[in-house]
């Protein structure tokens, strides 16, 4: 509808539809003026409240996914091999699409291009210093190529990994280069990566064709993260 064309009755009579006060005085130009604010500001309101999306592999019992989840982003598939820890899941978070089972048995097709953050708690078990350390040549540490594999199917406008801080030094440094040779392959992602000291690494990539001016303030503030 073109609200150029409309009469100044029409006009007021849509100004009463929009909520907008003390416009009888008005002329018309004036009355198309606040009408197409108020259409603006609607339309703005319905943009921000959208909230980010998310998906995570590996979930557990969903610490990381309750965090994500009260900061405001929608989770739209958890996932977990565990029977137990989908029984928490769907505990915590009912009305959420939970899938138990290996990773690299779920179709992702319908996920492309939708997706605002995919994340996971690979598992660590085969870089920790507790373990064997058997890398890549440990069955769990393969999941680390089916988590990049999803990476590069879906293409999250951003990416978390959390692993422990073994896997800096696992193999003298090569086994985290062949990790992030394989996730550069791309060349989309800039990635960062900060070590906490109660053995967890997390690794966070963004793709800088996102021109989320929030998602960018958001990422600008990780300032315990480097360059990898």
């Amino acid at each position: 509808m073109d609200i150029n064309k409309l009469s100044k009755d029409k006009l007021l009579e849509k100004c009463t539809e929009l909520n907008i006060t003390k416009c009888k005085s008005k002329n018309k130009s004036q009355l198309i003026l606040l009408i197409n604010d108020k259409l603006n500001d609607k339309i703005t309101s319905i943009v921000e409240y959208k909230p980010y999306s998310f998906i995570e592999v590996c979930a557990g019992g969903g610490g990381l996914s309750s965090g994500l989840i009260k900061s405001g982003l929608n989770p739209i598939l958890l996932n977990d091999f565990n029977n137990n820890c989908c029984k928490t899941l769907r505990k915590n978070h009912p009305n959420t699409n939970i899938i138990m089972g290996n990773m690299e048995d779920i179709d992702f097709n319908q996920y492309i291009d939708k997706v605002d953050l995919l994340t996971g708690g690979v598992p660590c078990q085969s870089f920790s210093h507790a373990g064997l350390r058997k890398g890549l040549d440990d069955k769990r540490g393969d999941l680390m190529f089916k988590f990049i594999e999803i990476l590069n199917k879906i293409k999250p406008k951003i990416f978390m990994i959390e692993n422990v801080k073994g896997l800096l030094t696992h193999n003298n440094g090569e086994t985290l280069q062949i990790i992030l040779n394989e996730i550069n392959n791309n060349n989309m992602y800039n990635i960062m990566c900060h070590k906490r000291e109660k053995e967890f690494l997390y690794f966070l990539g963004t793709n800088w064709g996102f021109k989320s001016k929030s998602s960018q303030r958001c990422f600008d503030k990780c300032s315990n993260f480097t360059r990898c």
